[in-house]
C-alpha cells in the first residue's frame, strides 16, 4: 500500500449563516469525518449566538433558527470557533499544501456548494485572527455529480443540482427530524459521495453535445 494513501481523512460540513453576504454571522455548524473507506469516526454540531442585529432581516435561516433552541444549547461565537478548529485539526491529514501531512496539518472539507460555505468559514476564522486548519481546496458534491453526469452518456441529466434533487437521484433518503438538526444534510452528503463512489467506474469519455448543454445549463441554474 502506498503510504501516501494512508488515513486520508475526509470531512464533510454544512453551516447556516444570518445572510448570503460572508461577514454575516455563522449560527449552525456540523460536520462528520470519516475515513479514506468513507467509514464515520467522529462527528460535531453546535448552535452558535449571535446578534440579531447582525443578521439579515430578510434572512429566515432556511427555516433552520429556532429562538428556543438556541436559547438551551447555544455556543459562544469564540467557543464554537475553537470547538470547529479543533475538530478539524483532530482530522487533519494534509499538509498547507494538499499532499500528506507534514508540518502544517490541515483537513480536507467536503460540502455541497462547497467554495461558497469555504468562505463563510474562512471569514470567520480571519475576523477572529484565528489559525483555519482547513485545505483551500475544498471537494464539492455539486461539481463531482456534475463531473460524473458529464461523463457518463448512459445517465440521465438531472434537472438541477440542489441537495434534495441529487438525493433523490442517487437514492439517498434524507433524514427527517427537526429543521434545525443540521446533521442530516451533512448525512446526506456523505450518502450522496458514496453514491458518486460506485456510479464513478461507468464514466464514458463520450459525451454528445446536447447533454453537455444540459450539464451546463443546471448547473448554471443551481
Amino acid at each position: 500500500m502506498d503510504p501516501k494513501r494512508v488515513d486520508q481523512r475526509l470531512v464533510f460540513f454544512d453551516l447556516v449563516a444570518a445572510g448570503e453576504e460572508t461577514d454575516r454571522p455563522i449560527i449552525q455548524i456540523a460536520a462528520i469525518a470519516v475515513d479514506q473507506s468513507l467509514r464515520e469516526i467522529d462527528r460535531f454540531e453546535a448552535k452558535i449566538r449571535f446578534r440579531q442585529s447582525d443578521a439579515d432581516p430578510r434572512s429566515f435561516f432556511g427555516g433552520t433558527y429556532d429562538r428556543r433552541t438556541w436559547r438551551h444549547c447555544e455556543l459562544l461565537e469564540q467557543d464554537a470557533l475553537v470547538c470547529v478548529q479543533n475538530f478539524l485539526q483532530q482530522h487533519s491529514t494534509l499538509d498547507a499544501f494538499g499532499g500528506v501531512r507534514e508540518n502544517s496539518p490541515t483537513a480536507q472539507l467536503v460540502a455541497h456548494n462547497a467554495t461558497a460555505k469555504l468562505a463563510f468559514l474562512r471569514n470567520w476564522f480571519l475576523r477572529h485572527r484565528a489559525y483555519f486548519p482547513a485545505s483551500p481546496r475544498p471537494l464539492c458534491i455539486m461539481q463531482r455529480a456534475a463531473w460524473l453526469l458529464y461523463e457518463d452518456v448512459q445517465m440521465t441529466p438531472v434537472s438541477n443540482y440542489r441537495l434534495a434533487t441529487l438525493a433523490d437521484y442517487f437514492g439517498v433518503e434524507i433524514r427527517q427530524t427537526v429543521k434545525h438538526d443540521l446533521l442530516t444534510k451533512v448525512e446526506a452528503n456523505l450518502a450522496i459521495y458514496r453514491a458518486l463512489q460506485r456510479w464513478m467506474p461507468r464514466s464514458s469519455a463520450a459525451i454528445p453535445a446536447r447533454q453537455l448543454e444540459s450539464i451546463s445549463l443546471a448547473a448554471n441554474a443551481n
